[in-house]
């Protein structure tokens, strides 16, 4: 076998592997994603529901109104910032993130 061949052949290994790497770190990085999210979810669901409970007993917006904001209470809303993204899941998935961008 000539060096072109083994090149060829040692740099498609390479592109082949490659391959299956790139989408096991997508994958990673999805699951740690979602298991931020879920736990932001588990922080934000007493407080959008004692928010929620907030608005009814004031009585100035309608329940449909009130359901809206509560189900976007913690999320980033104009200025707002989201709430809880300093959990330890959410630190964990945004320092992969941000260690595979600077890798590649």
């Amino acid at each position: 076998m000539n060096s072109v061949n083994r090149t060829s052949i040692a740099l498609s290994g390479l592109l082949a592997a490659w391959a299956f790497v790139a989408p096991a770190g997508q994958q990673d990085q999805a699951a740690m994603d979602a298991a931020c999210q879920s736990a932001r979810q588990e922080q934000l669901a007493p407080l959008r529901e004692q928010s929620l409970q907030q608005c009814l007993t004031q009585g100035e917006k309608d329940q449909a109104t009130c359901e809206a904001d509560a189900a976007n209470y913690g999320e980033r809303v104009g200025i707002r910032q989201a709430m809880f993204y300093d959990l330890p899941e959410c630190e964990a998935a945004f320092n992969n993130k941000r260690s595979y961008r600077s890798a590649n």
